[in-house]
């Protein structure tokens, strides 16, 4: 049964992790204003409950740019982890529309071609 209360996107954005079982490496592959869901592609997978730092690197289309967040691991499985963002953390919630912003465009951009 689906429990989401924001819709999310499909995409494949990279991001580096920093957590306490040390750093990793994914792709972003669903994203909401509340939560994600991270492939872990290298590196330690951060465990259960585990506070986050993110780092989104984002290509435009004519340049990378980079945006951090943060967030707590809420479900692992074997493909990667859920991660609920802060509450009330508005600049992780900016981080997160701005990101969708770009997806969006680049989304366009390629559709347009």
């Amino acid at each position: 049964m689906e429990r989401r209360k924001q819709s999310r996107k499909h995409i494949s954005v990279d991001l580096d992790v920093h957590s306490s079982l040390g750093d990793c490496v994914g792709l972003v592959r669903d994203l909401s204003v509340r939560s994600m869901f991270l492939e872990v592609t290298g590196g330690n997978s951060p465990a259960m409950d585990d506070r986050i730092k993110l780092k989104f690197n984002i290509w435009t289309g004519r340049y990378m740019f980079s945006r951090q967040a943060s967030g707590r691991v809420v479900r692992v499985t074997d493909e990667g982890v859920a991660v609920l963002f802060t509450e009330r953390d508005l600049v992780t919630r900016s981080v997160i529309e701005e990101v969708m912003y770009y997806v969006d465009m680049a989304d366009h951009c390629v559709h347009a071609a």
